[in-house]
């Protein structure tokens, strides 16, 4: 399978019309922000609660995070929080399918459009989720990003996808994460196949700035039968999650994302019981347990931001109580150690 085929494949799965095979999901965040006309000192608004990419794709533009507070219930951005941020300077939107729950959809594009704002969506942590209306994640925005970095659904070690409906955006995008080819068009990302215009003394190649921001043959390879099995490799994830969910949902001291249309990348639970964060992490550990994830630090209180005056209640008082259980267990065996592991913590508890 060569990229195009890949790339036709993942659209099809996600159900948009153009699909672009990049290096990174970081890469495609940076590509769709470029494209969408984001410049020097312009506002990007995204979630308080996410990883620091999609600051720093804002940042590479020379272009203004402006950081919105989370639903306590989904831990994703609000359309309401969005809205309270828009200014005359904002020009894009960047929503996150967090931990494999997609957004509010219909509501954040229902604001987007009043203010006339395009709309990414990252769902690098979100592969054939489904919003409240039942269409899959990432077919709606205005562009939508997927990883395949190591701990994604499916991986090819580094990697992602750029998804849009709009054919001047793809061939922009394509264009940006290409070198700038001149051949390049919103279907196509093989400059090499025209190989009887490069061979011509005077052929121009290059009509747009561009980075080398393409996927890997080898990549390629790598994802080709993953892609190919898509729906398995989630309902495994799926399944994985209701087993945790299963037992933790006993427990009035456990607080899960909602389930519908959720496709766990991890699941995550708020958690408030009798023991400490820690003392729960070491106890699991303790009983054979892998361990699982906290979350990620709020970016706007990473160090390379520091001085940088926010304030998103919401966000920063769910942070430190956020458990990330893994769901990339492959057999039942694996996933039976870490179920044995969270009863014994609870019934010590």
């Amino acid at each position: 399978m060569n990229v195009t085929e890949l790339e036709q494949l993942f659209a099809k799965k996600i159900g948009v019309k153009y699909c672009i095979a990049v290096n990174s999901g970081t890469s495609a965040l940076h590509t769709c922000l470029y494209v969408m006309g984001v410049r020097k000192y312009d506002e990007v608004i995204s979630p308080a609660l996410t990883v620091m990419m999609n600051t720093f794709a804002t940042l590479y533009l020379n272009a203004i995070p402006v950081y919105a507070d989370i639903d306590q219930s989904t831990f994703l951005i609000s359309a309401d929080e969005i809205e309270k941020k828009i200014t005359k300077h904002t020009k894009a939107i960047q929503i996150v399918s967090l931990y494999g729950l997609p957004c509010d959809i219909s509501a954040i594009m229902k604001v987007a459009e009043k203010y006339n704002i395009p709309v990414l969506e990252d769902n690098a942590q979100c592969f054939l989720g489904r919003y409240q209306d039942g269409r899959i994640a990432g077919s709606v925005a205005t562009m939508s990003i997927f990883s395949t970095e190591s701990s994604k659904h499916i991986s090819s070690g580094e990697g992602g996808f750029i998804c849009t409906n709009d054919e001047q955006l793809a061939l922009k995008a394509r264009k940006f994460a290409g070198l700038g080819y001149v051949t390049l068009t919103a279907n196509e990302g093989r400059p090499k196949l025209k190989k009887e215009l490069f061979h011509m003394p005077d052929f121009k190649r290059h009509d747009a700035l561009g980075f080398n921001y393409r996927m890997p043959q080898a990549c390629v390879d790598i994802l080709a039968s993953q892609v190919e099995n898509l729906e398995e490799i989630v309902a495994r994830r799926i399944n994985n999650a209701k087993a945790f969910d299963s037992i933790l949902s006993k427990y009035d001291y456990f607080k899960a994302q909602p389930s519908f249309g959720n496709s766990y990348w991890t699941y995550t639970t708020k958690y408030s019981g009798p023991i400490s964060w820690i003392e729960f992490y070491n106890r699991f550990k303790a009983n054979g347990g892998e361990g699982f994830h906290g979350s990620l630090s709020l970016p706007y209180l990473e160090p390379i931001m520091n001085g940088i005056e926010v304030s998103c209640p919401v966000a920063e008082a769910l942070q430190p109580n956020l458990m990330l259980f893994h769901t990339n267990y492959k057999t039942d065996e694996e996933l039976n150690i870490q179920i044995t592991a969270l009863k014994k913590v609870l019934d010590s508890i």
